[in-house]
């Protein structure tokens, strides 16, 4: 602990000190023991010489572990976490900042301004992805915002599959490694050189969104990289706006039918400047609720993700550790 900071035993995440929990790995440091040197049984639990409960010895090396060694230990640096009350109390209060900023018209602009940047910053990263370089912008002609795409760079491609067998040569001694950039390979190849790549590009500008709203929700939950307390409630009330935002979207679109019709219309009133979800339907030959319904499942598999995340994020981050390792470890 140096200046008034201190190091997780678990993980080594430095945090401010005083905390009862390491907001990294969710270790909670009064249960926390050194592990104990080869051949010393280890040290009893702290309120086994108050109560005289027998702490029972360790298996020796080789001999099958009995039923109550194969349970979580309270200090397993691993275990799910689980909702605290700060957590809960971030999360109701951001919902309750979500709901009036869709009730006020004047927040209600304002966030939705924030939206339409992430949705046109969706369709680029999109198209830069799948090498077609394009231009996010806020539409001054109809409002909104509006991504100009050009046509798919060859140089850009061969760059980018170069790139990806790079890393597969790089990474050859993790297999974990290899097999996630050989499936990634694979998937970039069809959406390359099919009309699931158009459809990609269309959709990835609600789905920025999504992911934009499940970062937010999952900073809110875990507490991870906070400076400020008040950042946790906020990051709950973004995340939150995006997705009540969307949802309504998703479920006007699938059940009343004036929505249909002026979606359809799109920007300009005549059907020239058509909506992302009319030319997905158009791509795949779906009607605009069936592609609206699929949208509304990603919104919950998008709070689902942002939940496990939290609940799961010491090895969330080990597996990620794991990816970017050249070498395989000899524990893995």
């Amino acid at each position: 602990m140096t200046d008034g900071t201190m190091r997780c035993p678990g993980c080594g995440f430095e945090q401010p000190a005083g905390r009862s929990d390491c907001k990294m790995c969710g270790l909670i440091f009064a249960k926390w023991r050194p592990p104990a040197a080869p051949g010393v049984p280890p040290a009893p639990p702290p309120n086994a010489l108050r109560t005289g409960v027998a702490v029972p010895p360790s298996p020796p090396p080789g001999a099958p572990a009995p039923a109550s060694f194969l349970r979580k230990r309270a200090d397993d640096p691993f275990a799910p976490r689980r909702m605290d009350q700060p957590a809960w109390t971030n999360l109701a209060g951001g919902a309750v900042f979500a709901v009036l900023a869709l009730l006020i018209p004047i927040l209600s602009t304002v966030f939705h301004g924030f939206v339409t940047l992430m949705h046109e910053m969706g369709h680029a990263i999109a198209s830069w992805i799948l090498a077609r370089p394009s231009i996010p912008a806020f539409d001054l002609t109809y409002g909104g915002g509006v991504t100009a795409i050009m046509d798919r760079s060859t140089p850009l491609l061969l760059t980018i599959y170069a790139l990806l067998t790079g890393f597969v040569v790089l990474y050859r001694r993790n297999l974990t490694t290899v097999i996630t950039l050989c499936v990634t390979l694979a998937l970039y190849a069809l959406l390359s050189h099919t009309v699931l790549g158009n459809v990609a590009i269309s959709f990835f500008g609600h789905g920025f969104e999504l992911i934009f709203g499940a970062v937010f929700l999952y900073r809110a939950l875990s507490g991870s990289a906070i400076l400020n307390p008040a950042e946790r409630p906020l990051y709950a009330g973004i995340g939150l706006f995006v997705f009540f935002y969307d949802i309504v979207f998703a479920l006007k679109l699938i059940f009343s039918r004036e929505d249909q019709e002026v979606y359809r219309m799109g920007k300009d009133g005549r059907g020239l400047h058509a909506h992302d979800f009319v030319v997905i339907g158009q791509d795949l030959g779906l009607p605009l609720e069936a592609v609206a319904f699929v949208f509304l499942l990603c919104c919950f598999v998008a709070i689902a993700a942002a939940w496990l995340a939290f609940r799961y994020q010491a090895r969330m981050w080990a597996f990620l550790d794991l990816l970017v390792t050249r070498e395989p470890r000899a524990n893995a």
